[in-house]
């Protein structure tokens, strides 16, 4: 951004006023005092427009710092809500686990209750 900054800056200091008015009444019907305000608005339009850009990369520059600032901003809630998820994810997996077991617990108990009713129906 400073590098276009620059180049708009040097725009209007590369120009030799003198010569371009010469050359301009030498190639032109022109005389050197027409030549001289043909040369003098043709530096007012450069230099409004050197103006004119100098505000755009400013206006450009803020923009882009403001985009930087909102992307962090929904970077950051974007990883709040996936760390929020992934908490949510292992409490669930924990709490499967422990209903799995309990589960699992409760088979081993009613199978053996169950085997030794089938024991004692047996033994009659």
């Amino acid at each position: 951004m400073e590098r276009l900054k620059q180049r708009a800056e040097n725009l209007s200091q590369n120009i030799d006023r003198n010569d371009l008015a010469k050359a301009i009444a030498n190639n032109t019907n022109m005389s050197k005092t027409e030549a001289d305000k043909t040369v003098e608005q043709y530096m007012n339009l450069i230099d409004n427009a050197r103006i004119e850009a100098g505000k755009q990369m400013d206006n450009l520059e803020a923009n882009l710092q403001k985009a930087v600032q909102e992307w962090k901003e929904i970077k950051h809630k974007a990883l709040v809500a996936a760390d929020k998820a992934t908490d949510a994810a292992a409490r669930s997996a924990l709490i499967s686990f422990f209903a799995i077991l309990f589960g699992a617990v409760l088979c081993c108990a009613t199978g053996a209750y169950g085997s030794r009713k089938t024991q004692e129906r047996v033994d009659i």
